[in-house]
């Protein structure tokens, strides 16, 4: 497998996707067919786009992730098991108290394909923390609990 096949990254993708969703569940909420003030509804519509997006993160994060984990531990050894050991277990297990800091490291072991897959999990992360950040402002949106 290429390099560039390994380090393709499809985090612009993902960005879309999400901004999209966002937009179909605003579009929904005050459209004029949806102009439902009934709370359980609108409540079934958050949850419509809350629950598959969380779900598609907690994927894509375990997916992301373990890109850079096989890479490392087919091309890096060392690496790969100090960064996936923990107390009292062997290495292949997830340790995100060594891989976290690794990843917001600027140590890339003079390898251009980990240097790249690292950029694309911090991009990925990024997309993470936007996604909780804005789930409660898009709740106070589509919920209308001001004027009950």
């Amino acid at each position: 497998m290429t390099s560039r096949a390994i380090t393709k990254s499809y985090i612009s993708l993902y960005w879309r996707i999400w901004l999209a969703l966002v937009a179909c569940l605003l579009l929904v909420r005050f459209s004029i067919l949806f102009r439902v003030q009934a709370e359980d509804t609108l409540f079934a519509l958050f949850s419509c786009y809350a629950i598959p997006t969380w779900i598609s993160i907690v994927v894509l994060n375990a997916i992301e992730g373990h890109r850079l984990m096989e890479y490392l531990k087919h091309n890096h050894r060392q690496k790969w098991e100090y960064l996936t050991s923990g107390p009292g277990f062997g290495p292949g297990r997830m340790n995100s108290f060594r891989s976290l800091p690794f990843i917001y490291s600027n140590d890339d072991l003079a390898d251009s394909v980990v240097k790249e897959l690292k950029t694309n999990y911090r991009r990925f992360v990024k997309l993470i923390l936007t996604v909780f950040f804005t789930m409660l402002p898009l709740f106070i949106i589509t919920m209308p609990i001001w004027g009950s």
